[in-house]
């Protein structure tokens, strides 16, 4: 049914005989000839030429008589064919006076263009090959301009004149020749404009900052762009895309709050700072400062955006400093980037509601408040749900020691955290020797191990749950390791936890450009009511494998320590060791076995792969 009412329609659009006077065109052949020799007339309303077989582009107007477009394919007998070009003349378009549309999808032309016909409401012509549109062309009906990677200088002057109350979209993405557009004040309408990569722009008018119904302002990669408003007041914009224009060098002040924006990218621009203005940004939810090289602080309000739920700093190589979010501030603040500021020396308190946060290659860092709140058992603070600390040496070096002056490591964490469940990666070259489980994986590629302890009925209350824990190194440019552990209650599985090992973010260099080794932990700590287990006694079982591709990156070493609350599980760690008592009688060196717990009351077993198993018992 749909093939035949396919057919249909095309017989019906082929009549006349007459291609200059149809309605619409159909194919390739009949719309060069048409154009060539200017036989179109005022019954011409558009041309829809498509491939055979092609799903056809959707319009509002399609399928009825009242269509009323012009669009220009090769056709799909000649689609694979070198198509000649359609050449145009003063003739093509003068006895069109009634074409609506005009859309071009992949024809080629040359020649002049004198003419367009004053009725047009959209055209679609990307890579329009000529300097502008014609001079005498009135665009006061247009409601669509879509002309990217076009050879236009400008517009054209009637742009200047006439004011094109309906225009509502303008794409000239890529028109790398383009250098100036009209005053805002032209188009009162306009809704989105998008000069993405237009590498000629220098400048845009003042009036484009206070333009009254502009939705989407995009000039994204205009590398010569520097002259934008110094005042900004759109109170219908929804989106600001400035990212890549690097001669940019001021933000402008915000003028009254504006209500509808959500996203604003400034990535890549040479801007030093953001003005307080920037409070008036209310409905904010993403800010993108990535590869702002010139950027050296934020100002204090933007804790104040209070919708602000993700910021960027990716490579903001320049910033030395955040500011401080006081506990009054009531920040959605989540997601917070921060990898490769290489001056960063301290991240203070920061929003309570942020759940991730990437600090990678922040080489100058020596405070984290978060961490330190924490180490210093401050109850007021929580742990942050993700944080990665790839090569954060001097942070690690930093953190606070205990009162006989031993350095606390981070994964004391695991002792006072609140968070429900978190994970972090740190520098580090073993899992602590605290753990109730640990391993040296002797240069495996592959290894896999399996454990299961029973949790005691006396354990009652407090913060209990597994921590699970991988080190790894890497001693070349490229490569991955893959962790993964499986954990099982009551011999059910209840999830699956897995993280990847990544050489590029692990290695260090230097001053020679060597690679040196960098080792690093990840630890993630999974408390038992995640799984729905509130009370014990229960059993639980873990299965740790790992999976190298080469030896660039291999785990070292993995473990598993069951948390109980803080004084109890702190007075076991201090105060007890490990034996290992196998059918030969071994025992780990430098253990004791003073103060034995009763296997009842917990009993690990551990096997591991072409090995004999063997019996773990805290004591």
């Amino acid at each position: 049914m749909h093939n035949l009412l396919e057919v249909m329609g095309k017989e019906m659009t082929l009549a006349p005989n007459e291609p200059g006077k149809r309605r619409r065109l159909c194919f390739y052949n009949d719309a060069r000839d048409v154009l060539t020799d200017g036989r179109g007339t005022d019954e011409m309303k558009g041309v829809m030429v498509m491939p055979d077989g092609a799903i056809q582009e959707q319009v509002s107007l399609q399928g009825t008589d009242e269509i009323n477009g012009l669009m220009v394919m090769p056709d799909g007998e000649i689609q694979e064919q070198e198509t000649e070009d359609i050449k145009l003349s003063a003739r093509s378009f003068s006895r069109m006076t009634d074409l609506k549309f005009f859309k071009n999808r992949g024809a080629c032309f040359s020649g002049e263009i004198r003419s367009l016909p004053n009725s047009l409401r959209l055209i679609d012509w990307p890579e329009y090959p000529f300097g502008s549109l014609p001079s005498d062309f009135n665009p006061e009906k247009l409601v669509k301009l879509n002309m990217p990677r076009s050879r236009m200088s400008q517009l054209g002057e009637t742009f200047k004149n006439q004011s094109c109350r309906y225009l509502k979209y303008i794409n000239l993405e890529r028109c790398s020749f383009l250098q100036a557009i009209p005053i805002f004040s032209k188009f009162p309408n306009l809704k989105e404009l998008n000069l993405n990569g237009c590498t000629s722009l220098e400048r845009v008018d003042d009036s484009a900052g206070i333009h009254k119904n502009l939705v989407v302002l995009s000039l994204a990669g205009c590398c010569n762009l520097a002259g934008f408003p110094q005042r900004m007041a759109l109170k219908s914009a929804r989106e600001i895309n400035l990212s890549g224009c690097r001669m940019l060098n001021t933000f402008p002040e915000i003028v009254g709050e504006m209500v509808s924006l959500t996203c604003l990218d400034l990535s890549g621009t040479a801007i030093a700072e953001l003005l307080p203005s920037i409070i008036h940004l209310v409905s904010l939810a993403k800010l993108t400062l990535r590869d702002c090289q010139n950027l050296k602080t934020l100002p204090d309000s933007i804790y104040e955006l209070h919708h602000l739920s993700e910021l960027d700093l990716h490579n903001c190589s320049e910033l030395v400093e955040l500011p401080r979010c006081a506990e009054s501030h009531e920040s959605d603040l989540w997601h917070l980037n921060l990898h490769g500021c290489k001056k960063l020396q301290k991240i203070p308190e920061l929003p309570s509601k942020l759940e991730w946060v990437n600090a990678d290659g922040c080489e100058s860092l020596k405070k984290f408040a978060i961490l330190s709140n924490i180490l210093e058992h401050r109850e007021s603070s929580k742990m942050i749900a993700s944080i990665s600390l790839y090569k954060c040496h001097r942070l690690c070096d930093n953190l606070p020691r205990d009162a006989a002056g031993n350095e606390v490591t981070l994964c004391y964490l695991i002792h006072s955290s609140k968070q429900p469940e978190f994970h972090l990666i740190f520098p580090g070259s073993e899992v602590p020797r605290w753990f109730g489980y640990r391993e040296n994986l002797n240069d495996q590629l592959v290894g896999k191990s399996e454990f299961c302890f029973s949790v005691p009925v006396n354990l009652k209350s407090g913060n209990k749950g597994l921590a699970i824990c991988a080190a790894a190194t890497a001693v070349h440019d490229y490569g991955e390791c893959s962790f993964a552990a499986s954990v099982y209650i009551n011999e059910v599985r209840m999830t699956r936890r897995s993280f990847q090992f990544e050489a590029k973010q692990m290695k260090t260099s230097d001053d020679s450009d060597q690679i040196e080794t960098s080792d690093h932990v990840w630890m993630r700590y999974i408390p038992f009511v995640e799984f729905g287990f509130h009370q014990p006694p229960f059993t639980c079982r873990v299965i740790l494998e790992h999976y190298s591709q080469d030896y660039s990156v291999r785990c070292t070493s993995y473990g598993v320590h069951l948390v109980m609350p803080m004084v109890n599980d702190m007075k076991m760690v201090n105060n007890t060791k490990m034996m290992i008592d196998d059918e030969y009688g071994e025992s780990i060196p430098g253990t004791s076995n003073r103060n034995k717990t009763s296997p009842d009351e917990y009993l690990v077993h551990r096997q591991r792969s072409n090995s004999s198993s063997k019996t773990l018992v805290l004591n």
